[in-house]
């Protein structure tokens, strides 16, 4: 649940770069993910930073209000929550139908 930002030289020696670091805003959720990416950054034009100073902060209530959902590709969220949905098998159903009515 990353969005990479880029990376800068963290230390320099005589001018040659000696330690390079990489920066990524980190949310909680892929649905927090896809919602900054599309909403506040593609959508609402804010930036997330730059790799020296990121920007990761939260979406506040007003910014939500102005994110048109209807332009947001949900796709990769509902393929991993089909991915992780467990659905019951026939024989399944049936016997959860005829426990719960009674039936021998």
């Amino acid at each position: 649940m990353t969005i990479y930002l880029g990376s800068y030289c963290a230390e320099k020696v005589l001018g040659q770069c000696l330690r390079k670091k990489r920066t990524y805003c980190v949310f909680d959720s892929l649905l927090a993910r896809i919602i900054q990416e599309q909403g506040t950054r593609d959508q609402l034009g804010l930036s997330l930073g730059t790799a020296k100073v990121p920007i990761c902060g939260a979406i506040t209530p007003e910014q939500m209000q102005q994110i048109n959902f209807e332009d947001i590709d949900f796709s990769d969220f509902f393929g991993e929550m089909n991915s992780n949905t467990h659905l019951p098998s026939s024989q399944e159903i049936q016997h959860r139908l005829s426990s719960a009515l009674g039936d021998p």
